[in-house]
């Protein structure tokens, strides 16, 4: 489900009670996201400031998710799109 800028909506959350990081889960949750198509290539990401709010966690931990990301060859960045 792509978020759209009225209502912030992701097909996966984060648990701040969870043993895995909020790094990892962020990453989990859209590398799973996207293997399973709920995100589409040529899709666009919403801002991280965006990311953040929507999942509740910081910006610097969608920074790391995104880079790790990025380095898996799930994403391709492009700085302000």
């Amino acid at each position: 489900m792509p978020l759209s800028d009225d209502k912030h909506t992701l097909p996966f959350s984060v648990r701040r009670n969870d043993r895995q990081s909020l790094t990892d889960q962020v990453f989990e949750g859209f590398r799973k996201s996207i293997l399973s198509g709920a995100f589409r290539a040529g899709d666009v990401l919403p801002s991280r400031t965006a990311l953040a709010v929507a999942l509740n966690v910081s910006e610097i931990v969608v920074r790391e998710a995104c880079v790790r990301l990025a380095k898996a060859g799930l994403v391709n960045p492009r700085p302000g799109v």
